[in-house]
């Protein structure tokens, strides 16, 4: 297990998921193309996905650590419990499951 190596891959995987969220991997001026970097692209994140900013951020900073440096266990813990919330919140279903169960509960007035 290499904490290290994880870290650079959890950072090459939010590149992928920027990727999929269509956020802009090139950049034109004066008819040059330019490859934004990642962290150009994540500050091009979709207003709907704003709250998601601060979380890319610190993954790209433990990635680049990650890249230079040993990454202990803890601080890839702590980068994985981020991209679990990270992708919760774009891609998960158990804040909307469980807001229905707490209107459905509110409804009835019991479980």
């Amino acid at each position: 297990m290499d904490q290290s190596a994880s870290g650079n891959l959890l950072r090459s995987a939010i590149e992928s998921l920027l990727t999929e969220l269509k956020v802009a991997r090139f950049t034109t001026s004066k008819n040059k193309r330019r490859r934004l970097g990642l962290h150009e692209r994540i500050l091009r994140i979709p207003s709907q996905l704003q709250d998601e900013r601060d979380k890319l951020l610190a993954i790209k900073w433990i990635g680049n650590f990650a890249s230079h440096d040993t990454l202990e266990v803890a601080g890839l813990r702590t980068a994985f419990e981020i991209v679990e919330d990270v992708l919760e919140d774009i891609y998960g279903t158990k804040k909307p499951d469980l807001m229905r169960s707490v209107k459905l509960i509110n409804r009835r007035k019991k479980p």
